[in-house]
């Protein structure tokens, strides 16, 4: 008995195991602050990730999925927002939270 509902057939990207809706919400997020350069404060709180993280995913996204809805200028200007934030926030230190057990 068929449900209606459609299974997704879209594969995995390497490095990104969020939905397609939390895509949007980090895409979403992501270019909202953009403009500003400013929002990293709130990353943590509002999706639960490392701002290094978060902006591994948005590229991940960017790269893979190529988003309809921005044009190539905007891309390219969020991959370069990006990719600076990447330089500026370091990855987690995982050695650290380990050591707290």
């Amino acid at each position: 008995m068929a449900t209606g509902r459609r299974t997704s057939t879209r594969k995995p990207r390497p490095g990104n195991n969020a939905s397609p809706p939390e895509e949007a919400r980090l895409l979403k997020f992501a270019l909202s602050w953009a403009a500003s350069g400013c929002g990293d404060e709130y990353i943590l709180p509002e999706f639960g990730l490392h701002p290094h993280t978060f902006y591994q995913r948005v590229v991940s996204i960017l790269h893979h999925d190529n988003p309809r809805h921005l044009s190539p200028k905007a891309r390219q200007a969020l991959l370069t927002h990006c990719h600076h934030k990447l330089a500026v926030h370091q990855p987690p230190d995982r050695s650290a939270a380990k050591a707290v057990v």
